[in-house]
């Protein structure tokens, strides 16, 4: 169980609770943040930042919360909601395999568990402040964040069948179909990897006590892999389109921010 490393790097609440507790408690808090932040004035903010912040006296100082208050704060406070502004530099700084956790299951799975928690993690963290706009965009012409979100919750419980040994149904087959479908929503998008993930870790824990050099094949084709192979593939291939969707979500925020800034 880690620590926060103090106020100065991860802000009040990283400096009183465990990462573990922070981490579960992000998304409620930017949810609760977001309700509240319309009602919140300049004036409260400073005087809630100057409780918390020390000048180097080592005492409340507001002209340093004055400081710390730019423009560019500012917005983003009113983009991400009051407390999850506040707790944004207190997301656990230690990657789940560093934990210490899921320590009853064997390595192998133990490792997709820690892709998949890593996952979810990261994609709040880099695509969780976008629009509906934004995660629909498509800059340069790349998939767009809505698509790999979407692939990621999808994609896991299509493998996971194949480890179980069973085959798609219709449902899996058409929600293949629409992942590049436009219009999707942000909240839709993160409750359905929430759901998803919470899952594929559930079946995961199960596999685990399978034989994973058990045969299993892939597709129409019947592909040959094994069980710990299916495993092994879910981890990688969730890491590798988290990777693209905060690539892409951080193409969408800089084009943001550079058309903002001609305002």
């Amino acid at each position: 169980m880690g620590f926060g490393y103090g106020m100065d790097h991860r802000g009040v609440w990283g400096f009183l609770l465990p990462t573990n507790v922070i981490g579960s408690a992000w998304r409620t808090f930017s949810e609760i943040g977001e309700s509240l932040s319309p009602f919140v004035t300049r004036s409260w903010l400073l005087a809630l930042i100057s409780f918390v912040t020390p000048n180097h006296t080592g005492q409340a100082g507001v002209p340093e919360a004055k400081a710390a208050v730019s423009d560019t704060m500012w917005k983003a406070l009113f983009r991400r909601g009051l407390l999850g502004w506040i707790l944004g530099d207190a997301r656990p700084s230690i990657e789940p395999w560093l934990r210490g956790t899921e320590s009853d299951v064997l390595a192998v799975a133990r490792a997709v568990l820690h892709a998949l928690q890593l996952a979810e993690e990261d994609l709040l963290r880099w695509c969780g402040d976008l629009s509906d706009d934004e995660v629909t965009a498509r800059p340069f012409d790349v998939a767009s964040v809505a698509f790999h979100i979407r692939h990621v919750a999808r994609r896991v419980d299509r493998l996971l069948t194949y480890a179980e040994g069973r085959s798609l149904c219709e449902r899996q087959l058409a929600q293949f179909r629409t992942e590049l479908d436009p219009g999707a929503k942000r909240a839709e998008l993160f409750a359905e990897l929430s759901a998803a993930l919470s899952d594929a870790a559930a079946r995961v824990r199960v596999l685990a006590r399978t034989n994973l050099e058990e045969t299993r094949t892939v597709g129409k084709k019947g592909l040959p892999t094994t069980v710990g192979g299916l495993l092994v593939h879910i981890a990688d291939h969730t890491q590798r389109h988290v990777g693209q969707a905060i690539t892409t979500a951080k193409i969408v925020a800089g084009m943001r921010e550079e058309k903002e800034s001609r305002v």
